[in-house]
């Protein structure tokens, strides 16, 4: 290969069948190889101070915030190297780590934390295209260097997501998010009094100890509990009035679930909480991800107006749950996805954060749930019922859009089918557990198929119908001032994929427009009879006589 003196040079390398982009500075000559696991630079530096810049493929789906791990063999006079990441977007993500010199024949194990900058306006996951690696060589002469092992971190810590007595923050951020995310610019503002985390630990290592990072000097007490069962058995407490950091040793569990209490007479901003390995008290176990956990309330996030939400059972079957919250939304835990609405009325959004809602179900044998959401404008009802039809049960549910006024309003109705425990309306909380995804759906007549196997019979049609593929960052808050939706079918192998149904709306005064659908909670015996898909016969005698 032609050496390179005294200038840059950007050129294109093809080995191995895969396409390397090397750049050089310096006088040196070079062969790069790559295996599925490894990739080896062989060079030789005919000057000193050399360095020598190779990026190669490396495809992964990953978080914004991210560990990876890798071994590397040096033989020669290697001073240092440096890794970074790139997305697809051709950003180059911060938080790399430069590494000191390695000794000539030893071979290690390293680790960097990685992160996509904040403002580039894409949120996590993204799918990453290139791994850089930059190798300086101070002295002349040959060397091999040869990098294997990647892997990305392990899930080593998952959040409950239930903090008390507050959930969100007043703009709808979940608290753990903020205390959790390996960031110690961002903070939240705890008022007087006690507040409780819980944490899941699952790390092949012992937790050594518990670091709490805050902003400012004010007394703070921290005490951490380990469930057992329905006990909390407590392991440490420390108290302090400094900035510094607070450290509580934790005895050897390699998987506990852990409750940390908060005890402030003050108020107190909180940066960072997180579990050490037990072999440092310097590099934190990092949180890339939360699961969606079921709490007293409900799958996570719940509540409205910085109040908690309530659940009630619906449907219950083999395992097989079915609950409505207080706040309108479904959730079908077996099916890994929730159903919520909201409301357009005069250029104006209504969320379960901004309305005024209450449950109450009918007196009789029905049991039909009404959830209300009152607003400036209008109302928007959620009802919930459940029947079999030819052995089948099925999950019916009644969306009604009201005028409370004196004139006419124009409007649409959104409902989002989304998966279970995501953040609503909020791109950069939408997260997921492995076991609540949205992969795929299409539409098959009048119904949707979700995931290949759950079918949601559309017995009132929408104006329109949306998949958004979370990787390309098409949420709902784009959405209700716009009127065009990506068609359907939905690919989204991040599965964190959102369906969006849109019904539009005239109301004059006291009308109301409704909406009807129906899901099977089980695989169905028969096809629904077109006779059970007319909404007017089996679905309307449930509604209020108005």
């Amino acid at each position: 290969m032609k050496s390179l003196a005294g200038f840059l040079l950007l050129f294109t390398l093809t080995l191995c069948a895969q396409p390397f982009r090397v750049t050089s500075s310096g006088n040196i000559t070079f062969r790069a190889t790559q295996t599925d696991s490894s990739f080896t630079v062989r060079y030789n530096a005919l000057s000193e101070n050399t360095n020598l810049l190779i990026a190669f493929p490396f495809r992964q789906i990953l978080p914004q915030d991210y560990a990876i791990h890798w071994s590397i063999s040096v033989t020669g006079q290697l001073t240092g190297y440096r890794i970074y990441l790139s997305d697809q977007e051709g950003v180059r993500w911060k938080g790399v780590k430069k590494l000191t010199a390695q000794r000539r024949g030893k071979e290690s194990v390293s680790k960097a934390h990685f992160s996509r900058p904040s403002d580039s306006g894409i949120v996590s996951p993204v799918s990453i295209d290139s791994l850089y690696i930059s190798l300086f060589i101070k002295k002349k002469g040959k060397g091999t260097v040869t990098f294997g092992g990647f892997r990305t971190e392990e899930l080593y810590l998952t959040a409950k997501r239930e903090m008390m007595p507050v959930m969100l923050t007043p703009s709808g951020q979940d608290i753990a998010s903020l205390l959790l995310d390996g960031d110690i610019n961002t903070h939240y503002t705890f008022l007087p009094g006690k507040h409780l985390l819980r944490l899941d630990y699952h790390n092949p290592r012992s937790p050594g100890a518990l670091a709490v990072k805050r902003k400012e000097t004010s007394p703070l007490t921290v005490t951490i509990y380990r469930s057992e069962g329905k006990k909390r058995v407590l392991l440490a407490s420390a108290e302090k009035s400094s900035r510094e950091k607070i450290y509580i040793p934790l005895s050897e569990h390699e998987s506990a679930e852990y409750q940390i209490e908060f005890s402030l007479p003050d108020t107190l901003r909180l940066a960072e909480i997180s579990l050490l390995p037990a072999e440092t008290n310097d590099h934190p176990v990092h949180l890339y991800r939360f699961m969606a956990e079921e709490t007293t309330t409900g799958y996570y996030p719940r509540g409205y107006s910085g109040k908690a939400a309530e659940r009630t059972l619906l449907w219950k079957n083999s395992g097989k749950e079915v609950y409505i919250s207080s706040d309108g939304q479904i959730e079908l835990p077996h099916a890994g996805f929730m159903v919520d609405p909201f409301i357009r009325i005069l250029d104006e959004t209504g969320t379960y954060r901004t309305a005024k809602n209450y449950l109450r179900y009918a007196p009789d044998s029905s049991r039909v749930y009404h959830v209300n959401r009152a607003y400036q404008y209008g109302e928007l009802w959620v009802r919930a019922f459940c029947d079999s039809v030819n052995g089948t049960p099925y999950l019916n549910l009644i969306y009604e859009a009201a005028n409370l006024h004196h004139f006419k309003i124009k409007g649409k109705v959104f409902i989002s089918v989304r998966p279970l425990g995501s953040a609503p309306y909020s791109a950069e909380n939408m997260t997921a557990s492995d076991d609540f995804r949205i992969y795929s759906a299409e539409q098959k007549g009048s119904s949707l198929l979700i995931n290949k196997t759950q079918q949601v019979h559309l017995l009132t049609g929408p104006q329109s119908a949306g998949g958004y593929a979370f990787l390309k960052c098409d949420y709902i808050p784009a959405l209700p001032g716009s009127s065009h939706f990506p068609s359907l079918p939905l690919a989204d192998p991040s599965g964190l994929g959102t369906l969006l149904l849109s019904y539009d709306f005239t109301l004059i005064p006291a009308s109301r427009r409704l909406i009807f659908l129906s899901l099977p909670l089980e695989k169905e015996k028969t096809p629904l009879p077109e006779s059970y898909r007319n909404p007017d016969q089996r679905m309307r005698p449930y509604l209020p006589v108005k």
